[in-house]
């Protein structure tokens, strides 16, 4: 005897829009199911006129459960999505809400899809990855925190989507251009902010508070929607009430407080449904056994944290064996040192980031010295080494000493360059000096293309008692900086090990 399927609950699908052609687009492409209903807020336009045109509409279509709402704000306030959506939520009769944006363009199936997950009871809210026309990724996941000023940041962003891992990702929330949610759980949770994030930001206060209840958020990324983005209202930097951004990043360090520092990334199987034990966090990466040719890129050869780095890494490569290369953008007081343990060495020039000819003699020096393995010590080097060896057979590694947005060191060069590091972190495997250096660039990760390896202190040479991470003196320091710290300075492990672990047989 063949069991018939539980079929879901309703869901009431809440379109809130000023542009009524807008809404015909997205509910032509969605086709919505009939046991559904469809609530079209309409608001700043002629009501009168968009109703005629949308009733016409439905009529052509025979589209029998939607329904209209003249929807006008308070004389005081311009525009509020909080408000629109908590309204109309109210409007609704279904167990299920779909907050659906009007550029978006989704298919019946893929939302049936998404909304199959929530009959889950720990998962609070879905939504797809959202992607431009050009296949680019929009959103595949909200992360607290990671972008400049502590601002959320969005995984995935600017990759093509066949980059990052296509399976539902635990994240801090989803985006609220087509977030699914239970009713119950959406009245208990009393709706979007209307106070703190009338505009931007609602959908991702709106996840921290379903994860403080005890529910995940899951960004369904083997689920896609081509996605306008600021269709209605704009998009772009300055395009944000600077008083929201405040309010989320202040609201992000009540959030983190009450979850813990470690976010619970888990992933779902997609095909199953079923829990995969597994995260975002990276475990031990073995890469065998250590090649005969390795080159090592550095910005610089000056006395410098990062370049003292670079140096330790090609002398343990000679002391192993391996015939070292180094690559320069410049000269510094540490040539001499690098010379004496490499085997051939090229200073290029800064300017090979204006004059791309001499792309091309990097990469034959490169392919006459048969390297197999590169590893690019910054991230101007690793922008620099991926634009050489795209197309060439070598594996790159790229060693992350920054914490500041991907932007930040090369958008003085050219767009091209910002884009070259992006393409060589999410193509190649990383190593990262901290965890908060990871958050940086959570947006470009897979769970499988990075580690972190903690920067080593150097054994000091006085009466001192050194731990793992701690070093402790019979005396205290007072230290006055005028500015800032970066937060991964804080800690310190050794470097070396990664190396030695990995000792050519």
């Amino acid at each position: 005897m063949k069991i018939k399927e539980k079929k879901r609950p309703n869901a009431s699908i809440i379109i809130p829009s000023c542009k009524p052609s807008n809404v015909i687009k997205a509910l032509t492409k969605l086709k919505p199911s009939p046991q559904d209903e469809v609530i079209v807020a309409i608001n700043n336009c002629n009501f009168p006129a968009a109703k005629i045109e949308l009733e016409k509409f439905f009529l052509e279509k025979k589209l029998s459960n939607v329904s209209l709402i003249d929807y006008k704000f308070e004389d005081n306030v311009k525009f509020s999505f909080s408000k629109i959506c908590n309204d109309a939520a109210e409007h609704s009769k279904h167990p299920y809400l779909v907050f659906f944006n009007d550029d978006l363009s989704f298919e019946n199936d893929s939302l049936e899809k998404a909304l199959s997950y929530l009959k889950y009871s720990r998962i609070g809210a879905v939504a797809p990855m959202l992607e431009w026309t050009s296949g680019v990724i929009q959103n595949a996941g909200i992360f607290g925190a990671i972008n400049r000023g502590g601002l959320p940041g969005l995984y995935g962003r600017g990759l093509l989507s066949n980059t990052i891992e296509r399976l539902p990702v635990a994240s801090d929330a989803v985006s609220g251009a087509c977030l699914c949610i239970r009713r119950e759980l959406f009245t208990q949770l009393g709706g979007f902010d209307e106070v703190n994030f009338a505009i931007a930001y609602n959908d991702v206060d709106l996840g921290y508070r379903i994860n403080e209840l005890g529910f995940i958020c899951y960004s369904l990324n083997h689920i896609s929607a081509l996605h306008v983005e600021g269709d209605t209202r704009g998009s772009g930097l300055g395009n944000d009430c600077p008083k929201e951004e405040v309010s989320i990043v202040k609201r992000y360090s009540e959030y983190i407080k009450s979850r813990g520092l470690l976010r619970s990334l888990m992933l779902i199987d997609s095909e199953s449904g079923g829990a995969i034990n597994g995260s975002l966090l990276a475990k031990n990466h073995d890469i065998g056994t250590l090649p005969n040719s390795v080159l090592v890129v550095t910005h610089n050869m000056n006395l410098e944290g990062a370049t003292k780095v670079a140096l330790d890494v090609v002398k343990l490569l000679h002391n192993y064996g391996c015939q070292v290369h180094v690559l320069a953008l410049s000269g510094g007081e540490l040539l001499d040192d690098f010379r004496k343990y490499s085997y051939s060495l090229k200073v290029c020039g800064w300017d090979i980031f204006s004059v791309r000819s001499k792309e091309a003699s990097v990469k034959n020096w490169i392919l006459n010295n048969n390297v197999e393995l590169a590893i690019a010590n910054t991230v101007i080097s690793s922008s620099l080494l991926y634009s050489v060896v795209k197309n060439i057979d070598i594996r790159q590694i790229n060693y992350i000493h920054e914490s500041e947005p991907i932007h930040t060191h090369l958008a003085h060069f050219g767009s091209y360059w910002v884009d070259m590091l992006a393409q060589a972190i999410s193509q190649s495997f990383n190593i990262f000096v901290s965890k908060y250096t990871v958050d940086v660039y959570r947006n470009f990760l897979t769970s499988t293309n990075w580690s972190v390896l903690y920067n080593y202190a150097p054994k000091p040479q006085d009466q001192t008692t050194v731990y793992c991470n701690k070093i402790e003196r019979d005396f205290k320091y007072t230290f006055v900086t005028v500015g800032t710290i970066c937060k991964r300075k804080i800690r310190r492990w050794f470097l070396t090990q990664w190396i030695t672990s990995r000792k050519r047989n």
